[in-house]
């Protein structure tokens, strides 16, 4: 360019030249290209196993096909990931037995290549899930399951000395899930008598439940009078769980919230100078234990852990991290809300109008896919929306190898045609007709100043919601933790 030249000139040089430059640009072949979720695989299972769905660019895509094909090449990265209690206790309900073991494969052979020759890898799972599980009869089949695959992959994030950390942290996730009064029965048979254990873990596991738990239960209920034999029971067993297996000082944390929770039962705070009396006065009790109780005792706030049970991330900060919020599969399955209350009270789900627990939760994202899709055991990222409307998180790992029995079965269709029997403009269609048309559609769940928004895909038979005698928006029912607000065209 010339800048001597006359203004009019200036810029009508200037301008040609830019023009030219862009073309030459748009001429040029693209430098970037798309990367595909097989191609990025790592990063959308790292997604899936924080997060519980995939990342926004990803879509029908087989997250579990995938990881099983390339698993040889991913397994290094995934115990990296597995680090987090949230992944691995979605990695092992989301994924099944087989991809289990098949990562055990191929990861135990690389970290523990320093085995004496006579010790054979598999020893190294000196039980098997099977075995384990007949161990365990109190417990459902598939609870076994996940503590014996969670312990593994936690123990995994320590090698160096896996199989002394697996075992503890095996026995000591079974003991905690167990009612109370089974478990001291429970010991010598799984310790003293298990064929099973190694015999260098079997000291190591009789030494770990002994210097752990300082106190039996009895002397617990001896010292506390003022309760009922079970409430004080209930204490000193569900305390054991709320302490990390890892923790360095297990022992005084355990003592420490056993007083706490004492002390937080209704009257308990009168009975402070009658438990410290108890404990003085314990004949059965080590003087360095003693000390430990008292010093809870005067000063409770201040020795209590800090909860260690699983918290999910807070859905309105991760979604602001995603400007196109949440896609979710199955948007459609609002239309039946109103349907709800009276269902889960049918299939006894509901206590107070509450889902009265997890499982119950779980059990109802579970009867909502049904609904649906007419399918069962959905993949998490599936469910993001039903878990919402079932008072889940949308982060909270849900168990997928969940089957429903006859009756849920019976129930959910019976529903579906009180859905279209209200709904006049649907007469004469049936179950699958109503799914196909309105339940599974794609839509967009957002935050918003007023809680969730979802909004909906149209279609041109949407023109019978004009009909529809129930309002779709906003969604709210006593068990959800917010409204959902509907914008359906």
């Amino acid at each position: 360019l010339n800048p001597a030249a006359p203004p009019s000139d200036w810029l009508d040089t200037a301008y040609k030249a830019y023009v030219a430059a862009l073309e030459g640009h748009l001429q040029k072949p693209a430098a970037v290209r798309r990367i595909s979720p097989s191609e990025n695989l790592a990063a959308v299972l790292a997604h899936f196993l924080e997060w519980g769905y995939l990342p926004w660019w990803v879509e029908n895509f087989d997250l579990e096909a995938a990881v099983r094909e390339q698993l040889p090449a991913l397994a290094g990265g995934i115990i990296g990931m597995l680090a987090s209690p949230v992944a691995r206790r979605r990695w092992v309900r989301q994924f099944n037995e087989e991809m289990q073991g098949a990562l055990w494969k191929e990861v135990a052979g690389k970290l523990f290549q320093t085995l004496p020759p006579k010790q054979k890898m598999e020893d190294i799972l000196f039980v098997t899930p099977k075995q384990w599980q007949a161990f365990f009869p109190e417990l459902p089949r598939q609870h076994a399951r996940y503590i014996y695959w969670e312990t593994v992959w936690e123990a995994m994030q320590r090698p160096a000395d896996f199989e002394a950390n697996w075992a503890s942290l095996l026995l000591h996730r079974a003991l905690a899930a167990l009612p109370g009064n089974t478990v001291m029965g429970r010991l010598p048979q799984i310790i003293h008598q298990n064929p099973h254990l190694p015999e260098k873990v079997n000291p190591q596991l009789v030494r770990a439940v002994e210097s752990r738990l300082p106190l039996t239960v009895q002397q617990w209920r001896a010292l506390l009078p003022g309760l009922s034999g079970q409430e004080a029971e209930n204490i000193f067993w569900e305390s054991i769980w709320e302490v990390s297996p890892h923790s360095s000082n297990f022992q005084q944390e355990w003592l420490a919230l056993l007083i706490g929770r004492a002390l937080a039962v209704p009257g308990g705070e009168e009975a402070v100078v009658e438990l410290q009396q108890s404990i003085r006065q314990s004949p059965g009790i080590s003087e360095r234990i003693k000390a430990q109780l008292l010093e809870a005792v005067e000063n409770p706030a201040a020795s209590l852990p800090k909860k260690g049970k699983f918290q999910p991330p807070q859905p309105a900060n991760r979604l602001a991290w995603e400007p196109e919020g949440i896609f979710v599969p199955l948007a459609g399955i609002v239309l039946i809300h109103p349907f709800l209350a009276a269902f889960f009270e049918r299939i006894g789900l509901l206590k107070d109008e509450q889902l009265w627990d997890e499982s119950a939760r779980e059990r109802a994202v579970h009867l909502l896919y049904f609904l649906a899709t007419g399918l069962q055991q959905p993949d998490e990222q599936e469910v993001v929306l039903l878990k919402l409307l079932c008072g889940l998180e949308p982060e909270m790992p849900i168990e997928k190898e969940l089957t429903l029995t006859p009756e849920e079965i019976t129930e959910a269709e019976q529903l579906l045609k009180a859905v279209i029997e209200n709904w006049e403009a649907l007469q004469g269609s049936g179950p699958d007709g109503l799914r196909g048309s309105f339940l599974v559609r794609e839509g967009k769940l957002e935050t918003g100043e007023m809680g969730w928004k979802l909004t909906v895909e149209q279609k041109p038979y949407d023109v019978l919601l004009a009909r529809l005698p129930w309002g779709l928006s906003p969604v709210m029912h006593s068990w959800m933790t917010g409204m959902v607000w509907v914008d359906w065209g």
